[in-house]
């Protein structure tokens, strides 16, 4: 054991317009560090219970206006220049639903420049009695995010610039598919290869089931513009369970972005070690 954190933590933001939610969340935080400081392999353990109110409005309603969940974490991580691996347990347990989740990331810099890069995604419900609403389901390409953990910057956004914003989570999907989430269990594979420079390709695959439904099979593939990795980039959809989306109208609306705007993450640009 190299650390111990605990503590409570609180924030206030806008969730719609003139509409706030409050997050107050304890925790209790454990990290391990390999003694050779130079080893960049880093674990810790998490416990949380992040409860969560927000305002009402009858012109906004909302699915759940205020819940707590249990949280428990494990991460496992060793970011290297050319090796490059994290994995992360999650559970959660709160009054409507239990889930379990497993994520895992795998990036090879080989010498000639190019990368390779799989993520694996597994997650699955022990139990949900809120089938009808997706508000705490599994998400395909964009996660309803009702831990608030996630910088959007349109978090009620279902249509323009801010709808297409790229958070890698959960299925970690670029294409919009249907189904976009899952109330009982999804798996994913997420993949990417480099084309030329910062010029990636990549491609999809998962597995969605929800309730009274068989699992259903999506993939997506297209282009990865890399420009600064994991800050600025960009994602064209070419070829899905759609058909060939660059020929379909309204393509705009199709590319996805990541776009670091937040000073802490910024400032990790300039002073994290690479990878």
């Amino acid at each position: 054991m190299n650390a111990v954190q605990y503590g409570f933590s609180g924030t206030r933001y806008s969730y719609a317009q003139d509409l706030y939610y409050h997050k107050v969340t304890p925790f209790f935080n454990i990290y391990f560090r390999n003694p050779y400081l130079r080893d960049n392999e880093k674990q810790a353990i998490g416990i949380r219970s992040v409860n969560v109110f927000r305002d009402r409005a009858a012109t906004n309603p909302v699915d759940e206006p205020d819940y707590s969940v249990f949280n428990l974490q494990y991460n496992y991580s060793n970011q290297n220049f050319a090796d490059y691996f994290t994995a992360s347990f999650d559970y959660q347990i709160a009054k409507k639903f239990s889930k379990l989740s497993f994520e895992s990331k795998w990036r090879k810099l080989f010498l000639n420049n190019r990368q390779l890069e799989f993520r694996f995604f597994a997650g699955a419900f022990l139990f949900n009695d809120s089938k009808n609403s997706d508000y705490f389901s599994f998400a395909l390409d964009r996660p309803t995010d009702y831990l608030f953990d996630y910088n959007y910057y349109g978090r009620s956004e279902s249509e323009g610039l801010f709808s297409q914003q790229y958070i890698e989570a959960e299925g970690g999907f670029k294409s919009q598919l249907q189904p976009e989430f899952a109330n009982q269990w999804i798996t994913s594979l997420n993949s990417s290869f480099t084309m030329w420079n910062w010029i990636h390709a990549y491609g999809d695959v998962g597995l969605v089931k929800n309730s009274g439904n068989k699992a259903k099979f999506l993939y997506d593939s297209g282009v990865r513009v890399s420009l600064v990795q994991d800050y600025f980039e960009l994602f064209f959809p070419v070829y899905s369970n759609l058909g060939w989306e660059i020929d379909q109208p309204n393509y705009d609306q199709k590319i996805r972005f990541i776009v670091s705007l937040d000073i802490n993450t910024l400032l990790k640009l300039f002073t994290r070690r690479w990878y």
